[in-house]
């Protein structure tokens, strides 16, 4: 059974014809068009938006019954795209149908390709975090690890620009479980919390501090960056208890001082430690 393409292609075309019509005219006044005056836009009528959605409710019975499993994601991800700004839980259900499709997908193909194609079901569960975060998380352990990094990262942000902090500690603590957990995010979601979330502050630093001192990596220390540990420490220091951030930047100096002993020993250069110091200076005189 054949998708009928055409009718398809039809469908999605019809909202961004108009679309390119109007950049182009913007394009037109732009580079200084003779004609000034705006042309009329173009209008779609009821009647044009009733046979676009009918167009797309005969497409999804033909996308449904393709035998190839890749193909069968593809279209259904195009049609759950042509239904999300006009029905959100009909996009939802076609991008979850995409995402099974997908992951079948996945299984019926080489060995040598499956890491190329895992990144089908990465980029159809992309698509779905601003309809519906929960179901992405959902479906995120069906994805291989290495496709499911960059979904787990995108979600967290969703949760931050969203204020929703719950889901956020929820989602830096599985972050933590497989990887070092990004510090920019977490000093991004401790921003969203008030006065009266003191506990859950302390709460994520002390998750951000287990994530640094378990990672026995190349830490820089204080490196000044928005994704570093130490630069948590300083946008934090006066909301969080002292002894907490005594404890936190001990560990720091603990690892530098590592780092710089094996540095030594191998003959590289060693890295310099004088601005953790400083900080520790710092915080000795809050307490």
């Amino acid at each position: 059974m054949r998708i009928p393409i055409l009718l398809l292609a039809a469908a999605l075309a019809l909202p961004l014809f108009a679309q390119d019509g109007q950049r182009m005219e913007q394009t037109q006044i732009r580079a200084g068009s003779p004609d000034r005056e705006r042309a009329p836009e173009a209008k779609i009528t009821k009647e044009d938006r009733k046979h676009a959605m009918q167009l797309l409710e005969s497409s999804e019975g033909p996308a449904r019954g393709m035998r190839d499993s890749s193909t069968r994601a593809y279209a259904l991800f195009q049609l759950a795209r042509a239904y999300q700004q006009s029905d959100k839980a009909k996009a939802i259900e076609l991008y979850k149908e995409a995402f099974t499709a997908s992951i079948a997908g996945i299984e019926e193909l080489d060995p040598h390709v499956k890491r190329e194609a895992s990144m089908a079901p990465q980029q159809i569960l992309l698509a779905m975090i601003p309809l519906a975060p929960d179901k992405v998380d959902e479906l995120l352990p069906q994805l291989a690890p290495q496709a499911r990094e960059r979904v787990v990262t995108q979600l967290l942000g969703y949760y931050i620009r969203t204020r929703q902090s719950d889901r956020g500690l929820q989602m830096i603590q599985r972050i933590g479980q497989e990887k070092e957990i990004p510090y920019g995010a977490v000093s991004k979601l401790m921003e969203t919390y008030g006065p009266d979330h003191a506990d859950d502050r302390q709460q994520l630093f002390t998750v951000a501090l287990a994530s640094f001192r378990d990672h026995q990596a190349d830490h820089n220390g204080f490196t000044g960056g928005p994704g570093d540990f130490g630069t948590l420490i300083t946008q934090n220091y006066k909301d969080l208890p002292s002894s907490l951030i005594m404890q936190a930047i001990d560990t720091v100096l603990t690892q530098a001082r590592k780092i710089d002993s094996e540095a030594k020993d191998q003959g590289r250069p060693r890295r310099r430690q004088h601005r953790v110091v400083e900080r520790r200076r710092a915080v000795e005189w809050t307490i």
